[in-house]
């Protein structure tokens, strides 16, 4: 249960990350490279992101606690940390390419109806 803990509270520190790198790779049309991601502009702006952090840290020192009690399985943690943030940084990379690729499709559909020509259905 404590290994549980300390996996949740590491995985909500991730969650701006996550998020800034969803509003850079929309604006963009593209995944956003490490040092976008890190600034976290458009992610400091937003009103949840200080009382987050402080509920994540809280979170934290919380499990931190239990894990100085001996009670976590480090590899464990380890595996389990490694699949959820793959699967979390996969859904957001999918998330950005699907967003480009619907704005780019609309933008030629645009483009070519701006140049007078019409695009026949098959």
């Amino acid at each position: 249960m404590d290994t549980l803990l300390l996996l949740i509270a590491i995985n909500f520190l991730v969650v701006p990350f996550l998020q800034e790198a969803e509003a850079q790779g929309r604006r963009l049309l593209r995944f956003p490279g490490l040092p976008w991601i890190l600034r976290l502009a458009h992610v400091r702006r937003s009103h949840w992101f200080r009382p987050f952090c402080m509920l994540a840290f809280f979170f934290l020192s919380i499990a931190a606690m239990q894990a100085r009690a001996g009670r976590v399985d480090a590899p464990t943690l380890l595996v389990h940390f490694v699949i959820m943030q793959v699967v979390l940084w996969a859904v957001v990379v999918l998330s950005v390419r699907k967003h480009a690729k619907v704005r780019s499709a609309a933008e030629s559909a645009l483009g070519n109806q701006a140049q007078g020509h019409l695009i026949a259905p098959l």
